[in-house]
Order: C-alpha cells, then sequence, then structure tokens
C-alpha cells in the first residue's frame, strides 16, 4: 500500500507517522452469505465514508450515518443494488492521546478504494464514492489526490454524492459573516449538529484539533484545499483550478444547518470548474445537517433519496 501514497500526502504521512494498517468495512446490500461477491458485469457500487468530526461514529450498520448506505440499497435499485462503507482510523487528541490525524482517513479511505478495484474487480467509472459531513470532507480530499496521482494507477471514480460536507474546517465563514447572517448563528436552533460549537470542548471544535494533529496549525486549515477545499482563504490561484477534472457530483445538504453557507461556496467552485451540468445542488428547504443520513427525518429523507435514484444512472 506504501506505493500507493505518494507526493504531498507521502510528506504530511511522514510528518504525521501516519502508517497504512488493516481496516474494516460493512457491506449494505446483495453481498451474498457464504463468499465474497466480485463485481459483475458492468454494476455499480457505493463506497461510503461516514461523518462525525474525524472523531465519532463509525461505519457499522447500527450507526446513525447508516442511513445513508440503508437508502442508497432500498432507494437506488436496481441501478445500485450494494454498498460498501469504509471504518476508518478516527482521530483523537487532548484530554485524550494523540493519534491518526490527517492524512490517516485518507489513506484508509484510499485502501478500500483500492480494495473495490483491485480485489472486487470494480470497474473506476463504476464506483460513486460518497461522504456525510467529515466523509464528505474525506470524499474529496481522497478525489483530489487521486487526480493528482494518476501514477498510482486508480483513475478517479465515475461520480461523488456529497452529503452536508464539512468543507471549512477553518471557519473562515464565521469570520466573514460573524453575526446573525451566518448560518452557524442562525441556525443554531434548528440544526443538531450545533450544541456548543463555541466551545472548545464541542465535537467540532475538538474534530478540527484532532485532524490537525501536532503537525499542522490553524492557518493549514485555513490555507489547504485537501483540509478545507470551500476556505475563503484559499489562495486565489488554487481554486481556479481545484476541481478541475472531477467527477460527476450530486451535492444534497439542508438549507437549516450550520454548514449551510460553506456548502454553498462550495457548491459555486464546482459549479465554476466542472460545469454546473456536472453537479446536482439539492438543497433542501429547512432541513437539517445530515438529513439524508437521517431515516426518522420523513417525507425529506425518502424524497432526496429518490431524487439521488433518478440521477443514479447517470453518475457515471
Amino acid at each position: 500500500m506504501e506505493n500507493f501514497v505518494q507526493g504531498e500526502i507521502k510528506r504530511y504521512a511522514e510528518s504525521a507517522k501516519a502508517k497504512p494498517c488493516r481496516i474494516s468495512a460493512y457491506g449494505f446490500g446483495d453481498w451474498g452469505q457464504d463468499k465474497l461477491l466480485v463485481a459483475r458485469e458492468g454494476e455499480k457500487i457505493v463506497m461510503h465514508c461516514h461523518g462525525g468530526a474525524y472523531v465519532t461514529w463509525t461505519a457499522h450498520p447500527e450507526d446513525m450515518t447508516a442511513g445513508v448506505s440503508k437508502g442508497i440499497v432500498k432507494f437506488s435499485r436496481p441501478t445500485i443494488s450494494r454498498t460498501l462503507s469504509i471504518k476508518y482510523c478516527l482521530s483523537s487528541s487532548a484530554p485524550w492521546p494523540s493519534k491518526w490525524p490527517f492524512p490517516t482517513s485518507l489513506i484508509d479511505a484510499l485502501l478500500g478504494y483500492h480494495y473495490l478495484i483491485n480485489t472486487l474487480g470494480f470497474k473506476p467509472q463504476n464506483i460513486i464514492l460518497a461522504g456525510d459531513s467529515a466523509g464528505g470532507n474525506l470524499v474529496l480530499a481522497l478525489t483530489r489526490y487521486l487526480r493528482d496521482n494518476p501514477q498510482i494507477g486508480l483513475p478517479l471514480p465515475g461520480g461523488l454524492l456529497l452529503v452536508s460536507p464539512w468543507s471549512d474546517l477553518g471557519e473562515t465563514h464565521l469570520q466573514q459573516r460573524p453575526n446573525s447572517l451566518s448560518g452557524k448563528i442562525h441556525d443554531q436552533c434548528s440544526d443538531f449538529m450545533a450544541g456548543d460549537w463555541k466551545s472548545p470542548l464541542s465535537t467540532l471544535r475538538h474534530g478540527i484539533r484532532s485532524l490537525l494533529g501536532n503537525h499542522l496549525s490553524s492557518t493549514d486549515a485555513k490555507k489547504n484545499p485537501y483540509i478545507s477545499p470551500a476556505s475563503l482563504e484559499l489562495d486565489k490561484q488554487i481554486v481556479a483550478t481545484m476541481f478541475d477534472n472531477f467527477p460527476r457530483t450530486y451535492l444534497v445538504y439542508g438549507e437549516a444547518k450550520i454548514f449551510v453557507d460553506e456548502i454553498r461556496t462550495l457548491y459555486k467552485r464546482m459549479a465554476k470548474n466542472i460545469g454546473s451540468d456536472q453537479i446536482v445542488k439539492d438543497e433542501v428547504p429547512d432541513a437539517t445537517h445530515n438529513m439524508f443520513a437521517l431515516e426518522v427525518w420523513e417525507p425529506e429523507y425518502s424524497e432526496a433519496h429518490n431524487r439521488f435514484a433518478s440521477r443514479a444512472a447517470s453518475l457515471p
């Protein structure tokens, strides 16, 4: 696996002392009972990276974020009949031991993608990378790495499904709009993710510290496109081409969520680079964070999954 970790990410991995390790994954849908099912001719599959601010939640079928995979295999048949949810290593920091910072989770996701292609035999164009919240951030980072490192022999996937992606870990949108106009302010009462996000003990703040580890700074959170692709402080030259050649994308999120400002920035940047006809923006009115994973959030949950299902045949 070390041959697949190259360039900029290899340097980050060396600084973080991150190493590939054996990870697990959970299959949803038609995987069979007795043996591993390799890809059928022309079969499409979704590889899901779960949310949780990089420090919590899991790929397990009983986890809240499993609603993404459960909904896909329920509503997207026969186009998609199974998904693979990757259990990547979670980051941590004080008061717990500091471990598995960036780019550990990216390497884990890369390993999962490699497994789908080289063990199960899926063609890259038939793979859709999906991620919710922090998992959406991870999917964007993985796609960027695949695009920028064709020498590793893992082509880009056929499509992306971004569910409420966490896109600005540097929190530059809050600094630009530090009043009631900010989604993080006016959606505190409507979004279950809000909590006491200003507290250093909040899940979001802990997630940022843990992902950055001891080798990256808060400046990196604002300036690094791998970490904050929607940051308002990215170099203009990076922004100009940062999503060039990205695959077709379905972007779904709730209007009443604390990340709404940064996701709208993300959409504008992606649409400018890949073309507005290559990205679908599904902003669900009055819906909260990660509603695409919340089976209890009806009728929006079913309606959003049905809309994605109608587009899945063209992704890719």
